[in-house]
């Protein structure tokens, strides 16, 4: 399966990047050009600088946008930055949250090495992951933070388990 081709069972990403790629471009570039004009000493040092976080930040977003989870079957398929991973749901052995700016994700213990889940860069990603979790392994440890949002979940109705 290449790694560009859609998955079976993969979820929408919520990722709204072009707007934010834009408004950096654009003062970056507006930046540039009155330093440009301006002429003072050191200008083009300044404006490499500003070209170089434009770039940093753009690489940060690209990284972020490539996140992708799908559920087909009892299999879990996530893809963080650029390895991707299978997970059934009997081999997960805990589960514990993470904050980001975006909601919680999700890092998975599974014999002994760890799978980052991006639930919250995907459309009803919290709700697929926890349905998937509980039909596949109902009994898995969760840390608090995991519960609490397993509990809003179900206050809202966006699983029966």
């Amino acid at each position: 399966m290449s790694a560009e081709e859609r998955w079976p069972g993969e979820l929408d990403s919520n990722q709204r990047w072009q707007p934010h790629v834009v408004v950096a471009s654009v003062a970056a570039v507006v930046l540039s050009g009155l330093l440009a004009r301006g002429g003072a000493p050191g200008w083009p040092a300044v404006v490499a600088l500003v070209l170089l976080l434009l770039a940093g930040y753009l690489l940060l977003v690209w990284l972020r946008t490539r996140a992708r989870m799908a559920v087909d079957g009892g299999v879990l398929t996530v893809r963080r930055w650029s390895a991707v991973h299978r997970v059934r749901a009997e081999e997960v052995t805990g589960v514990r949250q993470r904050l980001s700016s975006q909601g919680p994700d999700f890092r998975l213990d599974v014999g002994g090495r760890t799978v980052f889940v991006p639930a919250s860069r995907v459309r009803r990603g919290h709700s697929v992951f926890f349905d998937w979790l509980l039909e596949g392994n109902p009994g898995v440890p969760l840390d608090r933070g995991t519960a609490r949002t397993l509990d809003v979940v179900r206050s809202r109705g966006l699983i029966e388990r």
